[in-house]
């Protein structure tokens, strides 16, 4: 950062509270990159540990993915829609609504039949801008996911289906149960295929575990997917004693005592004191 003029503000303080009116602030550590005119380069919010840090010091010296960046991208090339989402999230970010709402615009002007990547990511925006948490309703949510292409929107979709499927399982009739089971097991599936790179290691977790916690819905089909994303979340998360846990589990539904048996020791080596273990080993040993 050596070509780079640092202030550090304390946005709490009398002279800091002044200052910080001028920055949309949304939580702290706050870092604003300025240009040489003192408008917006860039935001970064929150800690970052030291390498992901200098990689995005880097990436906004090199006015990649910055408003400034942005804007120049779309001037040249006004067709590429997903730069245009970037740019719209990112006036957002810095506060721009009206110019946000321009940008969404002529991605729809572009895009009337909603196909493209872009469109998609708003339709999903849109609809979780007004879905009823405390009364959710699926078929809104089915509808769109049942015409998505792009793995992140399935991805998120899915993964807010599943917990809707959940949600409802809690008051539904016996009769309504298994199809709801279905559901929820069948988005799990959807929302794995689709999970991004960066988010599979906790995804695995979340997954696998999930599938265990409804064993008595599963196929012997939907065992074999558990054991494999259980499989997954061991070797994304080595030193987690969950992923263990979560491993066994499922190579305990798969019929493997022994194997769990196993398995379940790695997350005692690495989580002595977790007083769960010593229901598992019943469990497992047909004791419990």
């Amino acid at each position: 950062m050596k070509d780079i003029l640092c202030y550090n503000v304390d946005a709490e303080s009398e002279t800091g509270a002044e200052i910080a009116k001028l920055y949309p602030i949304s939580g702290y550590p706050a870092l604003f990159f300025l240009n040489p005119d003192g408008s917006i380069r860039d935001i970064l919010g929150g800690f970052l540990p030291a390498e992901p840090f200098a990689g995005e010091v880097a990436r906004v010296l090199r006015d990649e993915g910055t408003l400034s960046g942005l804007r120049a991208r779309v001037a040249q090339q006004p067709h590429l829609l997903n730069v245009r989402y970037e740019l719209a999230l990112k006036l957002r970010a810095v506060g721009d609504e009206e110019g946000a709402a321009a940008e969404i615009a002529a991605i729809r002007s572009r895009d009337p039949e909603g196909k493209s990547e872009a469109s998609q990511r708003i339709a999903l925006e849109v609809l979780l801008e007004t879905f009823d948490q405390r009364n959710p309703d699926p078929v809104p949510l089915e509808a769109l996911l049942a015409k998505a292409t792009v793995p992140e929107v399935l991805f998120q979709g899915h993964n807010l289906l599943a917990a809707v499927y959940g949600f409802q399982t809690r008051t539904a009739t016996e009769a309504e149960l298994p199809a709801l089971r279905t559901k929820e097991i069948a988005s799990y599936r959807a929302l794995w295929e689709n999970c991004p790179e960066d988010l599979r290691a906790r995804a695995s977790l979340a997954v696998a575990f999930s599938l265990w916690e409804r064993r008595e819905w599963l196929t012997d089909d939907d065992k074999d997917f558990a054991w494999g994303v259980a499989s997954s979340a061991v070797e994304l998360n080595p030193e987690n004693a969950t992923a263990f846990d979560t491993l066994a589990c499922c190579q305990f539904l798969k019929g493997m005592r022994e194997a769990a048996l196993a398995t379940l020791e790695r997350a005692v080596a690495l989580d002595p004191d977790n007083e769960a273990w010593a229901d598992r080993r019943k469990l497992f040993s047909g004791e419990g």
